[in-house]
């Protein structure tokens, strides 16, 4: 087969999935994903307020309470570089639920951190769930 012969299967393919109807099930996975990334917004705007509060609680520095949103976004690049395998490998809806779940529960689980570092590794954990989300 040509690469002319290729193109135009392929413009078929596209133009037959442009012509199905939007069904329920579209809308409800659509507002799924809308709703994850709301929240991984929310989760990484959030640490703005409160990493100088943590900085405060922890009697650590203000650079080191702005760590806290530094390794979070660093934890969201791993996160990003292995997403799309893990995706691949097990399933994008399966990794998406696990992502979710991963850092809705991180999340809380880093609201009762007794220290620093364990706030500081608790964030890298959530920021890599985060990560992981973004190609989803």
């Amino acid at each position: 087969m040509t690469e002319n012969e290729k193109e135009k299967v392929l413009q078929e393919i596209v133009a037959r999935i442009e012509r199905l109807p939007i069904t329920k099930y579209i809308w409800m996975v659509f507002l799924i994903a809308a709703f994850g990334y709301f929240f991984d917004f929310f989760e990484v705007s959030m640490m703005g307020a409160v990493a100088p509060a943590a900085a405060k609680t922890f009697h650590v520095s203000t650079a080191a309470g702005a760590l806290l949103i530094t390794i979070t976004l660093l934890g969201m690049l791993i996160g990003a570089a292995i997403g799309g395998y893990l995706a691949d490998k097990y399933g994008r809806k399966r990794m998406f639920m696990i992502t979710l779940i991963g850092w809705g529960s991180l999340s809380l689980i880093t609201a009762a951190s007794p220290n620093y570092i364990i706030m500081f590794i608790l964030r890298l954990l959530t920021g890599i769930f985060l990560g992981i989300e973004i190609p989803l």
